[in-house]
């Protein structure tokens, strides 16, 4: 079964090289290296975070062409990134195609964003 041992999730930071805001130049994904993550190339899906002890915060998500990852949408990505910034701690809940919501816990390193 693909989710024995455990499965990682890991999230992937891409610079868009054509948007000059520093922010606003990232696109944000999400990678489960065993299963699939539920999400519905119509309807798309949503991801729960929270950052070490603030609110849980949901953002919207869509599937890549092949459904190998999931990509966050539009300004959640700017927030998703704000949040990533500004914590230590993050956890990432997300459906699992066939064991529902599981959560996913990450040290977040100091991040030094590019002048």
């Amino acid at each position: 079964f693909p989710y024995h041992g455990g499965s990682r999730l890991s999230i992937i930071v891409w610079k868009h090289p054509d948007k000059p805001d520093v922010y606003d130049n990232f696109e944000v994904g999400l990678f489960l290296n065993k299963g699939q993550i539920s999400c519905s190339r119509a309807d798309g899906c949503e991801i729960r975070i929270r950052v070490d002890n603030d609110e849980i915060e949901s953002y919207d998500a869509q599937p890549s062409e092949d459904g190998g990852l999931i990509w966050i949408t539009d300004n959640h990505a700017t927030r998703f990134m704000n949040a990533l910034a500004a914590g230590k701690r993050m956890i990432v809940e997300i459906a699992v195609f066939r064991h529902g919501d599981k959560q996913y816990r990450f040290a977040v390193p100091p991040l030094r964003w590019p002048k």
